[in-house]
């Protein structure tokens, strides 16, 4: 199950990139770093919109440095650490 959320997730962010690349970027590898570099702000406002999670910016932080936030559960810091193994899939595979 884990593994095809990642899947999807990996997909999702693949077709963000090619806007990326087709709007702002002349080349894949640009618009990779920039995703990778802003990394925490991407997974942020993608949760908080698409998947409805009343998240911070500091609680993303938080959960990718390995720490509980607290009433947050254990599925939606799953979901986190997935969009960032996701993002590093990406930035890994340029």
């Amino acid at each position: 199950m884990q593994h095809r959320q990642i899947f999807t997730i990996f997909h999702y962010t693949q077709c963000i990139l090619d806007q990326y690349k087709a709007h702002i970027f002349q080349t894949q590898i640009k618009s990779t770093m920039f995703l990778w570099k802003n990394k925490n702000l991407f997974i942020w406002n993608t949760l908080r919109t698409f998947e409805g999670m009343p998240l911070s910016l500091p609680d993303i932080e938080t959960i990718l440095n390995g720490n509980s936030v607290l009433g947050l559960s254990l599925n939606d810091m799953l979901k986190v650490k997935s969009y960032n193994k996701a993002v590093k899939e990406l930035y890994l595979n340029i």
